[in-house]
């Protein structure tokens, strides 16, 4: 699995995408890395890919509002 996230727009409403990705990588049982504007996560497990986007959905909404 990997997920990759860029914000470029986004980013002066405090929405960056290394601390994005750093939120959902536990549930992925994985690991991620990048920058502040581009980051990406691989992770095992696959069964809780629901789980992942629910919270980055749910953290980028907090950082946007």
């Amino acid at each position: 699995m990997n997920v990759h996230i860029v914000i470029q727009e986004t980013f002066p409403t405090g929405l960056n995408a290394k601390i994005w990705v750093d939120a959902v990588v536990p549930v992925i049982a994985g690991k991620g890395g990048g920058k502040d504007l581009s980051a990406q996560a691989t992770g095992t497990n696959t069964k809780a890919l629901n789980d992942a986007l629910k919270l980055a959905t749910e953290f980028a909404q907090v950082k946007l509002s």
